[in-house]
């Protein structure tokens, strides 16, 4: 069973210009509007960054249209339906009945969206993003329990299918699904607690101190878009602290931008890190990642 919703963008002017461009965001993502005009002819791009992505849906199922008026002629009105160029982007075309070399055009985009049942209800809930937060700090109607470290955590079982491994775990003929205890051992609970927080509401506020930790889960339980969020935190912010996990766990999820810039940091540091125990530490434990280094501190320095 699938339902529909419908949403509009302000309304633009577009007055005198040969090009412009207007950007508009709303609880749905951000909307970049591309015009153009050239002797009555318009033409524009629509390219969206939404939550419709992380939920995978076919942008076939995504309606844009464009209602367009001419005060300059009689108030024509015109309802144009963008046309999908692949991906996120929408392009639509119009030409004008204005024998103008400028024009003055009024227009609203309408986005119409098209789901399965149950995407449309994960939707509606991100956009009252509020309501989200609550639900997460309060655990009300739950129906899935999250156990990790002698704690448990509250949740939502169509909140947590935004990772595709509890997917498969709760919808599933598996234990959890028929219990509603998800019992999870290699994390501690304060990272897990931090992971669901995210697929609820996109928020991260103990990135500073869990980035390493939520890399790893959310490489795990494939978040991959809580994975690229830690990795480009961690990116900026390797340091005489943390170069050796981020080093070592780098390596193990194969994100090879995150290894380089360990490895970068610790051939600028080199005076500090060389005589340290925790390079000592490295040498002795992981021969391959030493010598990694060794080796592009020798090529840089040749």
């Amino acid at each position: 069973m699938s339902k529909e919703f419908e949403f509009k963008l302000p309304s633009i002017t577009f007055l005198d210009e040969e090009s412009e461009t207007k950007v508009f965001n709303n609880e749905y993502g951000n909307w970049t509007i591309s015009l153009n005009y050239k002797v009555n002819y318009l033409f524009g791009t629509i390219v969206y960054e939404s939550i419709f992505d992380k939920h995978l849906i076919d942008t076939k199922q995504i309606q844009v249209n464009v209602q367009i008026s001419e005060p300059n002629y009689r108030n024509l009105f015109s309802s144009i339906a963008a046309k999908n160029c692949g991906g996120t982007t929408f392009l639509f075309e119009y030409m004008s009945n204005s024998h103008y070399s400028y024009l003055r055009t009024n227009f609203q985009i309408s986005v119409k969206v098209k789901l399965p049942e149950v995407k449309y209800k994960l939707i509606n809930h991100e956009g009252a993003k509020g309501h989200l937060k609550k639900l997460f700090e309060t655990g009300n109607h739950a129906d899935i329990t999250i156990q990790s470290n002698g704690k448990e955590l509250k949740v939502h079982k169509l909140i947590l299918m935004r990772s595709e491994v509890f997917e498969k775990m709760l919808t599933g003929p598996t234990k959890e699904a028929q219990s509603g205890i998800i019992v999870i051992k290699d994390f501690k609970f304060e990272v897990i607690a931090e992971m669901c927080r995210y697929l609820y509401y996109d928020e991260i506020p103990k990135i500073q101190t869990l980035a390493l930790l939520l890399l790893i889960a959310a490489d795990k339980y494939m978040v991959e878009d809580l994975a690229d969020k830690c990795e480009k935190f961690l990116l900026k912010n390797v340091n005489s602290v943390n170069f050796h996990d981020i080093l070592i766990t780098a390596d193990r999820l194969n994100k090879n931008a995150l290894r380089e810039a360990a490895i970068d940091y610790i051939i600028a540091n080199r005076k500090e890190i060389f005589p340290s125990a925790k390079w000592k530490e490295l040498k002795n434990n992981n021969v391959q990642l030493a010598l990694l280094v060794t080796e592009k501190f020798m090529m840089t320095n040749a």
